[in-house]
């Protein structure tokens, strides 16, 4: 049986009130109500801008893929360039000249191949109420998932006159026009450019091969004479092929992690790379109105109070909050902003 305090009054008041962590669960959901009023502010802001007009909603993701899907426009445009040089470079050191093979049969030499180089803050404040309150703030962990609040801004733009309203993720890419020089094309191309490279290539690399081995066979046989004349043809069509073989064994490398990369799912990612930048040209092709927005701060808690008013007369005040603060920017179709801003929005609950 709990003591009574002095002249039998009852126990000072320890106001405690337990909150167990699973309540955590109203300040996320208040989290998200800030998210979808967040998304209205800034349609309103937008508008104008929106209005009639194909929109996308671009997170960061996007935007990278973007950049991304330049870059291997230049890259692929270079490979396919230096595989054309290896062709044409190929087939000129195929011919070898009279004088070239007089010179080589008097040289011996042997040259290496070099090998391809692939917030959450806690607090507590304490209030002192006229009948001593305790209050207690327990931070919640509210995440606010980008998807979500994505597709609430993709709505309020739809309501606020957008004629088209994309949201990647949720993109089908064939839904639209095709690009004036697609990216399969230009993959195809170098695809192309490597196998009449490799093509022109082969017969050098051929000889030198069927070289060598006549070579080992004059050794193995012990004749001097032989070994010295084929030792310089190996000599005369190394110098001729490394030079070319090398350059290609560097830019087929480079060709091969491309694509190696292309075939990788990024962390976070459900789609590959390449399918990623098939999705980059395909919303690219839209000319759309770019509205990008990303959360980049939300958070909560849970507030409880206590007090000997509460205990007698009412109950024990328990309330939740949940908040956002997100940026968003218009863009045109070059990255340039036209608008641009933060936005944050709080929602309390008892």
């Amino acid at each position: 049986m709990a003591e009574s305090g002095a002249g039998g009054a009852p126990p000072a008041l320890e106001g405690k009130t337990a909150v167990d962590e699973k309540l955590s669960l109203d300040p996320e959901r208040l989290g998200y109500r800030s998210a979808a009023a967040i998304a209205a502010d800034i349609a309103d802001n937008v508008v104008e801008h929106v209005r009639g007009k194909v929109v996308v909603v671009a997170g960061s993701d996007l935007l990278a893929d973007l950049a991304d899907l330049d870059a291997t426009y230049v890259s692929l445009e270079t490979i396919e360039r230096e595989f054309a040089s290896i062709a044409t470079a190929a087939a000129a050191a195929s011919k070898p000249n009279a004088v070239t093979l007089k010179a080589a049969a008097a040289t011996a030499g042997v040259a290496a191949a070099l090998p391809a180089v692939g917030a959450l803050v806690n607090t507590a404040l304490g209030l002192v109420g006229a009948f001593r309150e305790d209050v207690e703030y327990k931070a919640a962990n509210v995440r606010v998932d980008a998807l979500a609040f994505e597709l609430a801004l993709a709505s309020k733009l739809k309501e606020k006159g957008a004629s088209k309203v994309y949201v990647p993720r949720l993109m089908i890419s064939a839904s639209a026009p095709a690009a004036k020089d697609p990216l399969t094309s230009r993959i195809a191309r170098v695809i192309d450019a490597r196998q009449s490279a490799w093509q022109a290539l082969a017969p050098l690399v051929t000889e030198l091969a069927l070289l060598e081995a006549r070579l080992d066979e004059a050794i193995m046989k012990k004749d001097e004479q032989a070994t010295r004349q084929l030792g310089a043809q190996v000599a005369s069509t190394r110098r001729a092929v490394e030079p070319i073989s090398v350059p290609f064994g560097r830019i087929d490398q480079r060709f091969s992690d491309m694509r190696s990369r292309w075939s990788d799912t990024a962390p976070n990612a459900d789609i590959t790379g390449l399918a990623r930048l098939l999705r980059a040209e395909a919303i690219r092709s839209l000319s759309p109105v770019y509205v990008h927005v990303s959360v980049v701060a939300s958070g909560g808690y849970t507030r409880t109070m206590k007090n000997l008013w509460r205990t007698m007369f009412w109950h024990d005040g328990v309330s939740f909050a949940g908040g956002a603060v997100a940026r968003w920017a218009v863009l045109e179709s070059d990255g340039a902003i036209t608008l641009a801003g933060i936005a944050d929005a709080k929602t309390v609950e008892s």
